[in-house]
């Protein structure tokens, strides 16, 4: 791997972690032999990963923005897998398909090579706990009991700015939207926002595979 871009070695570490959980695809030819997805439309600006996961026993195509975590400034534009690939899925201008099948996503996340170890950046990243109030037990249920400062920070701007969006634009329904860590049991963990149609609203969400 040493001849191999910084991001690219990020990719091989989430390939080697979440091909045990789902069926894996790069965007293009890898170094792993790895089947591949591809998107058609008006715009082609392409994720790095697509995962077929099954998720509550539904079949799932989840979307994934993959960032060299060594450096901030990549993570921070990790912010495309919203304002790009979520924004231009919606949108109708980006169709994604594996082989000559098209797909449907559901989710859209970001990761880096460090969300294997719970947390999105290489340094500065240092662990915080989150207040439970004792009459409304949400905590480890929509947020992990401890988290990362700096991952958490960016996480919460992340899903503000979909908010945002959302409300401006009157949107009821949506794509699920967050990032990916790992959980104490070193499984990936899906942490962001979701639209829970049993409910009727939008939730934070923790899923872990």
């Amino acid at each position: 791997m040493d001849n191999l871009k910084p991001e690219q070695k990020a990719e091989i570490v989430l390939w080697d972690w979440l091909k045990n959980y789902g069926d894996v695809y790069f965007n293009k030819k890898n170094v792993v032999n790895c089947d591949i997805f591809r998107v058609e439309g008006e715009i082609k600006e392409i994720p790095d990963f697509v995962l077929r996961v099954i998720i509550f026993n539904k079949e799932e195509y989840i979307a994934i923005e993959i960032k060299d975590g060594d450096k901030s400034s990549n993570v921070r534009d990790g912010n495309k897998i919203f304002s790009k690939y979520l924004l231009n899925y919606y949108n109708n201008k980006t169709k994604y398909f594996i082989n000559d099948k098209e797909i449907k996503v559901s989710r859209f996340f970001l990761a880096t090579q460090y969300s294997v170890d719970g947390h999105l950046f290489g340094d500065g990243d240092e662990i915080v706990i989150n207040d439970c109030a004792i009459e409304n037990n949400w905590n480890g249920k929509v947020v992990p009991q401890f988290e990362y400062s700096r991952t958490k920070d960016y996480g919460r701007n992340l899903l503000h700015d979909y908010s945002l969006w959302r409300k401006e634009n009157k949107i009821k329904q949506c794509y699920s939207l967050g990032w990916i860590i790992s959980s104490n049991k070193n499984k990936p963990l899906f942490q962001g926002i979701s639209f829970n149609e049993k409910l009727n609203r939008w939730s934070q969400c923790l899923i872990e595979l």
